[in-house]
């Protein structure tokens, strides 16, 4: 899993304090890892089963963290890791790489998170961190751990030096398509090796081949529409035959498009895309918790970048703050109140109320509504109407919704009013 994610798993334990679960972190295979060891009396054998494959493991309790914030937490995992690096290194340079190793303690998190993002995805930081460095960071003084004079100009060393590492050798815009799209890569799912896949309705449909098997071929469905956004394979099929593996591959595409159809005829709604320019712009509002913002289209599947996907209201997750350092962001969809996970870099910003489509106005007023009402002391009106079945046209879905929101105000208007006549009888 991804540096973040392994953070957000572990952030329940953290923020409760739980210091009766074990947990061991460690990087195998280019991937974070996080083991919850059981039962208690075999932790410490499974933690030296860790270690042979991972000797800068580390076995934590919530504890550990003092409860901690998620920034605080993402650099901390960093910190310590450093330090088992600085540990279990032999070289001759122990001097300058315990410098620079409490250099990063104390400055973590100062650094972009462009740049610890590379420090958590690489087996050895510390030692690429003295590779970024042309200078010397020890002292020669007792106790003085680092010249902290050059503190300032070691970070600036290192950012440059990440950016060159890393630097492009495509777009900007193609390396965010290849992060938005999973299927941009091959997969290889249970030996067997991806040939086809179509994309439709939040759903893969892939067909692969493992020649070595005795039915060579597998067809399956691929989903990732869950809070974590983890990819799962379901319906498998296998078969020796392969025109029997493309007709079931062509059905299974098939079902997905009538579905999308007769959700599209469901809706009653115009295909509307929405990109930046629908987006309020401004640098100051860089929280998007409980606000409306909209999802980048390239991040949605081309039947998707359509309003009533890409519209939501921000229910959380640790990238909902720019200040954060993570991404996961959690939304709602307005339209049909579904639940998703999307990383920050596939949020376009928040949304411009004056240029949403005019169902969407409507719902943001249904919603403000349903607070003020719910503040008054009435039953608080659902605030995600899901769309009718029947086959309403939207200027009549539109007409119920205004209806609705005008009932709820004429409501609160005679609550407040009954509020000031007790008031001046009292």
């Amino acid at each position: 899993m991804k540096y973040d994610e392994m953070i957000e798993r572990i952030m329940p334990l953290v923020l409760e304090g739980d210091q009766s679960t074990s947990f061991i972190i460690s990087r195998q295979n280019d991937e974070w890892i996080v083991n919850y060891p059981y039962p208690e009396e075999n932790v410490s054998e499974f933690y030296n089963n860790v270690l042979e494959a991972d000797p800068f493991a580390l076995m934590l309790t919530g504890r550990d963290f003092a409860f901690g914030s998620f920034p605080f937490v993402y650099d901390d995992v960093l910190r310590q890791r450093l330090g088992k690096e600085y540990m279990f290194d032999s070289s001759a340079d122990k001097d300058k790489l315990g410098a620079i190793s409490r250099f990063f303690d104390d400055n973590a998190a100062l650094f972009s998170q462009y740049a610890m993002t590379y420090l958590a995805d690489i087996d050895r930081p510390l030692a690429a961190l003295q590779e970024m460095l042309p200078f010397d960071m020890t002292t020669g003084h007792e106790y003085w751990q680092y010249n902290e004079d050059l503190a300032d100009i070691a970070i600036e060393h290192i950012e440059k030096a990440v950016h060159e590492r890393i630097k492009p050798e495509i777009s900007a815009a193609s390396h965010e398509a290849d992060i938005d799209n999973p299927a941009s890569q091959k997969r290889n799912i249970e030996g067997y090796e991806e040939k086809l896949c179509i994309h439709l309705a939040r759903r893969y449909v892939v067909l692969a081949e493992n020649p070595a098997a005795e039915k060579p071929y597998l067809v399956c469905n691929i989903r990732w529409d869950n809070l974590l956004g983890i990819e799962t394979g379901y319906n498998k099929v296998v078969t020796d035959s392969y025109l029997e593996a493309m007709r079931e591959f062509t059905n299974r595409t098939g079902d997905l498009i009538t579905a999308l159809e007769t959700e599209r005829k469901e809706s009653g709604l115009p295909f509307h895309t929405l990109n930046e320019t629908h987006c309020v712009q401004s640098r100051h509002n860089t929280d998007w918790a409980d606000r409306l913002i909209v999802i980048k289209p390239q991040s949605l599947a081309p039947e998707y970048r359509s309003a009533e996907h890409q519209l939501a209201i921000c229910t959380g997750g640790f990238g909902a703050s720019s200040d954060a350092r993570g991404s996961a962001v959690y939304i709602q969809e307005l339209f049909s109140g579904k639940e998703y996970r999307y990383d920050r870099h596939q949020i376009a910003g928040e949304a411009d109320l004056s240029k949403m489509p005019e169902w969407a106005r409507v719902q943001m007023a249904l919603r403000q509504t349903a607070v003020e009402s719910d503040f008054f002391g009435h039953n608080k009106p659902p605030v995600q109407a899901k769309p009718p079945k029947s086959k309403k046209s939207l200027l009549e879905k539109l007409d119920n919704a205004k209806e609705t929101a005008r009932q709820a105000e004429a409501q609160k208007s005679g609550q407040v009013e009954k509020i000031k006549k007790r008031s001046e009888r009292e």
